[in-house]
């Protein structure tokens, strides 16, 4: 709890590992040049360090916004792992950092989770986002009780890194690991809770079959790419 409330204000930087080019004098570049990476400086980085040699500053729920005050108090100490809240991902951009973490929901039909059962609880909650009634894939943490977040639907979340992106070229590249949840949460005191759609999980599962296998053969034949290869942000 307390690392992440000191992540949300964190530092304005990437850390980057200078571990260079596996021990050699020299590199090859996408382009053929031969770079001389026995040193790393800022003249050669984007040359000499690759995906696997650098570290970056990320927040675990990206997303988060702490359960209004009422529903705090409704779930007492249930609440001491979610009282807290992110900047928005704009905002962390900007303070350097550079791996999100997204709880994705499917909700194919729209609206599955724009209806809370904290309504039915407590009085004077501020209304869910419109986004909520669209179909496509939700943001949140848990629905019902822990829901609330910066940016409603996947399709926003992702919106905003890329146009952050594509506004500061060259930057470190960006990670973001995607959590698809399908479960229903129970509550000791009887609240019911939206089931979740079971899409969430298949619909990455394909994905998550194919990606690994082939990450596999690139990086055993060629290594990492360069950080900068293409251009990052471009």
């Amino acid at each position: 709890m307390r690392n992440r409330r000191r992540l949300t204000g964190a530092m304005a930087f990437a850390l980057v590992v200078a571990v260079v080019c596996l021990g050699l004098a020299s590199c090859a570049t996408t382009d053929g040049r031969l770079v001389d990476c026995s040193t790393i400086t800022a003249g050669n980085t984007d040359d000499c360090v690759r995906l696997n040699q650098i570290q970056v500053l990320g927040t675990h729920n990206s997303y988060h916004v702490a359960p209004a005050s009422p529903v705090l108090a409704y779930l007492g100490g249930r609440s001491r792992n979610i009282e807290y809240t992110h900047r928005p991902l704009l905002e962390q951009l900007e303070r350097g950092i550079r791996k999100f973490e997204l709880d994705v929901f499917a909700d194919p039909e729209g609206g599955r989770y724009a209806r809370p059962a904290a309504f039915r609880i407590v009085k004077g909650l501020d209304p869910v986002g419109p986004r909520l009634l669209e179909r496509g894939f939700k943001v949140l943490h848990t629905q019902d009780l822990d829901y609330r977040t910066t940016c409603d639907t996947l399709r926003d979340c992702l919106a905003t890194i890329r146009d952050w992106s594509k506004s500061h070229p060259r930057h470190v590249p960006i990670m973001v690991m995607i959590e698809a949840k399908d479960g229903t949460p129970k509550d000791p005191d009887g609240v019911p809770a939206v089931p979740g759609s079971g899409g969430a999980a298949s619909a990455t599962s394909s994905t998550d079959a194919k990606v690994p296998s082939g990450l596999r053969s690139i990086v055993g034949q060629d290594g990492w790419e360069d950080m900068f290869v293409g251009g990052a942000g471009d």
